[in-house]
């Protein structure tokens, strides 16, 4: 049932539609478009909160399932280069190739679990993404994710929020080199492209390492090691050990040296 009311929500929300009915009991239900209109949340838990819930009590708040919400200033600004941000140094370097360009704001996007409050696969928690958004000073679209909905629904529910009051010109990935999971998202977001008229985009495409690694050093960030889950290097790696030549070196000639297959994951302090 849940699910049945993310699809009204959305579809109503499009249309510009502050309710609906509840197929269920026949109430009518306020929708993310009708309470964007609110301008804040009003701490009574709605359904379709477009606030993050920030005025639920946390204990209330710890048992609802929330919709996606946007944190940080976007201005006046009318569209968006939206990154897929992991917390991690690929997109962190997807950032700084579009700030390069200077073509127009960036707003970053975060999927995250919704119970554990962490992005998967980096034990990066929800606070020290929301840290680094602060930091950036850029706004942030936050999805949480639950087992029981399709991750792309949440994505699309998201997006459909943001584009309830601006555009998105990209969807902006910090993918280096992996065929499989770029075809992957252009094949799965194909129907969100045409639909929201926005266009995929690889910053870091195929761009050598050294390159990368240069323009790492360059920010002077500080990049350490956030999860390890290649065996292999549990041998020669620790979580919150710097990520730099040094650690490229000491890493088995199997393993990727920016961790792409997912040997490890790293976390960028701002």
């Amino acid at each position: 049932m849940e699910e049945i009311w993310i699809q009204l929500d959305m579809e109503a929300s499009k249309q510009q539609q502050r309710t609906y009915i509840d197929p269920q009991s026949g109430y009518r239900v306020f929708t993310t478009y009708g309470l964007l209109q609110r301008r804040n949340c009003c701490g009574c838990g709605c359904r379709h909160c477009p606030f993050g819930h920030r005025e639920v009590s946390d204990e209330h708040r710890q048992k609802i399932r929330q919709n996606p919400w946007i944190e940080g200033d976007t201005g006046n600004s009318d569209t968006f280069d939206v990154v897929s941000w992991s917390g991690g140094k690929d997109s962190y370097l997807a950032v700084r190739a579009l700030q390069r360009e200077n073509q127009r704001p960036i707003l970053l996007m975060t999927t995250f679990d919704g119970i554990t409050q962490k992005v998967a696969h980096q034990e990066v928690t929800l606070s020290m993404i929301q840290q680094q958004a602060q930091a950036l000073q850029l706004p942030i679209l936050l999805i949480p994710i639950y087992s029981q909905y399709p991750y792309l629904t949440r994505i699309e529910q998201g997006l459909t929020l943001l584009l309830q009051t601006h555009r998105i010109h990209r969807l902006v990935f910090g993918d280096l080199h992996l065929d499989y999971i770029r075809s992957w998202r252009e094949r799965e977001l194909n129907t969100l492209m045409t639909e929201y008229d926005f266009v995929l985009h690889f910053p870091l495409w195929n761009i050598a390492y050294p390159e990368l690694m240069r323009d790492l050093k360059n920010a002077a960030v500080q990049c350490t090691i956030s999860a390890i889950a290649d065996e292999s290097c549990k041998n020669v790696l620790k979580i919150g050990d710097a990520f730099d030549e040094t650690l490229m070196e000491k890493l088995p000639q199997n393993v990727d040296t920016f961790g792409e297959n997912g040997e490890f994951h790293t976390y960028v302090s701002l």
